[in-house]
């Protein structure tokens, strides 16, 4: 005698719950290895970037411009791509998981370093242009576990980080205006600074 297939509905309902929570936790996991919570960022030198050398001709004109007397023995015989390639690098991360990466473009020549760093110029792609959004002077940056709306905060390593000085400087974003904030090594706010008004020019492509 054929016995009629009985299910249990328990089982039924439990089993499939318990293999979507496992898919949930396994996919948090890969996401959480896939944007680590604290990484320092190195520059890299600028190899053959069209848009990178661009951005490090307009800077670093400038300056060449009006103290060629000071570089002069360092330019003698190079070519204005060497000059570039020697005295820029830049750091390409996606500071608001959009997809297109923000540069940071540090300039490596005298009037543009101090104890504090080099100056280092952020650029973002707005309406289909890059523009500077921010600049500052910095060693290395490092990335926080902390955000503003999808905007992630970055942290500048200073020449000044010492017990004698020990505050940090937090960028962070206002909307899409970014602004940065000091901080002393407990954490607390000891002063903010200005927003930019509007993004600067930029060479166009």
């Amino acid at each position: 005698m054929i016995r009629p297939i009985r299910f249990d509905a328990g089982r039924v309902v439990v089993w499939p719950l318990v293999v979507l929570v496992a898919l949930v936790l396994l996919a948090a996991s890969v996401l959480r290895t896939q944007i680590p919570k604290e990484e320092t960022l190195d520059f890299r030198p600028i190899r053959k970037d069209k848009i990178l050398f661009a951005f490090g001709q307009r800077y670093l004109q400038h300056e060449i411009d009006n103290s060629y007397a000071l570089y002069e023995h360092l330019f003698r015989g190079k070519s204005d791509a060497q000059i570039i390639r020697e005295n820029t690098s830049y750091i390409r991360v996606d500071l608001n998981q959009d997809g297109v990466p923000e540069i940071f473009l540090q300039l490596g020549l005298g009037a543009f370093c101090g104890t504090d760093g080099c100056e280092t110029i952020l650029l973002q792609r707005r309406n289909g242009v890059w523009q500077e959004v921010y600049n500052l002077q910095t060693h290395r940056l490092v990335l926080l576990d902390e955000w503003d709306g999808p905007y992630r905060r970055v942290q500048f390593l200073k020449g000044y980080l010492t017990q004698d000085y020990p505050t940090r400087l937090i960028l962070r974003w206002d909307g899409d205006h970014p602004w940065t904030e000091e901080r002393d090594m407990d954490g607390n706010t000891v002063e903010e600074y200005e927003r930019y008004p509007q993004p600067q020019p930029t060479p166009q492509e």
